[in-house]
């Protein structure tokens, strides 16, 4: 028993560790991917709503998807 224990303790290392370096490897992907997409809400509203535009509040909008 305790060497499956042991081959199971290393086989859910491996998962974790594997699954670590793909959210970090993905991570960048997906913050530009969101902060992009929030630019481009954040265009079209502009040009929809010329009149309630507020640069402060869209430069905040911006900022937190980029950081997401």
């Amino acid at each position: 028993m305790g060497v499956i224990d042991a081959g199971l303790r290393q086989s859910n290392r491996s998962l974790m560790g594997f699954l670590r370096a793909y959210v970090k490897s993905m991570r960048l992907y997906y913050a530009f991917v969101t902060g992009i997409t929030g630019w481009v809400g954040v265009s079209l509203y502009h040009r929809l709503m010329p009149d309630h535009v507020n640069y402060v509040r869209s430069a905040m909008i911006l900022l937190v998807l980029f950081l997401c």
